[in-house]
């Protein structure tokens, strides 16, 4: 079976979406489902994209089976990475994305492209923040849209360009690599000829330094959204000879 590996209900501040809603979308798609609910410290507004994990459990748990999982998306930063890791190492999830969604205090769908102008230094702040916490956590299982910066940058060329940034995707992915992490595919933009061209490079780079296996996640915050471009997706794995993968009890399953 299919896996949709990412995806927010409202247990996120996000979305609104219903679990009923996501059984509905999944059984018409037939496909399978980790739920990944936002968890952000750092998040400026302290009101928000902080999980309530134990309701979140009470909640879910008797929908949770072999195609629907319990996971949680975590805000990397740093900053608190003891917290993070108590809180996935102290709870049952399935399946833990590590994303970066906020730099020195500026998340990226607020105000982080009003710091300065300039597309490489911003991107390169990026890359450079995304090494040190693919470095220093441990608590996760996959990196999360590495492209992220592309859905909210104001420039006519948002891409990431493999040879502008070589020199640290290279050693995020062997340091992901070594400790035997996987990357998302997030196929939300996947569609855009521009986007899927510049992340080929980069996945393709990924399985020329080790890399075998992604997840596929829609990041689905409305039920229109749940398996988005899978049909893309799905080829864009094929063509250069990755392998689709979930996770249940934080275990790879092939």
């Amino acid at each position: 079976m299919i896996f949709d590996n990412h995806m927010h209900t409202i247990f996120s501040s996000d979305s609104t979406m219903k679990i009923e809603e996501v059984l509905e979308e999944s059984k018409k798609q037939n496909l399978g489902i980790v739920l990944t609910e936002h968890l952000d410290l750092d998040f400026p507004d302290p009101d928000m994209f902080r999980l309530d994990v134990q309701n979140y459990f009470k909640t879910y748990e008797s929908y949770r089976s072999a195609t629907l999982g319990l996971g949680i998306e975590i805000g990397m930063n740093s900053d608190f990475l003891q917290e993070y890791t108590s809180v996935v190492n102290s709870n049952n999830f399935d399946f833990v994305i590590g994303s970066v969604h906020s730099i020195d205090g500026h998340d990226m769908s607020l105000d982080f492209f009003k710091v300065g102008s300039d597309k490489h230094a911003l991107y390169l702040k990026y890359f450079e923040t995304m090494e040190k916490d693919v470095k220093d956590f441990d608590c996760f299982d996959a990196l999360g849209h590495i492209d992220y910066p592309c859905r909210y940058a104001p420039y006519e060329d948002k891409e990431i360009h493999l040879e502008v940034y070589k020199e640290y995707i290279d050693r995020i992915f062997i340091e992901l690599l070594n400790k035997g992490k996987i990357l998302e595919l997030n196929t939300r933009t996947i569609a855009d000829k521009k986007r899927y061209a510049s992340l080929h490079k980069i996945y393709t780079r990924y399985k020329e330094l080790g890399g075998k296996y992604v997840t596929l996640g829609s990041d689905a915050h409305g039920k229109t959204a749940i398996g988005i471009n899978f049909k893309t997706a799905h080829e864009f794995v094929d063509s250069i000879g990755l392998k689709e993968v979930h996770f249940e009890n934080r275990i790879m399953k092939i």
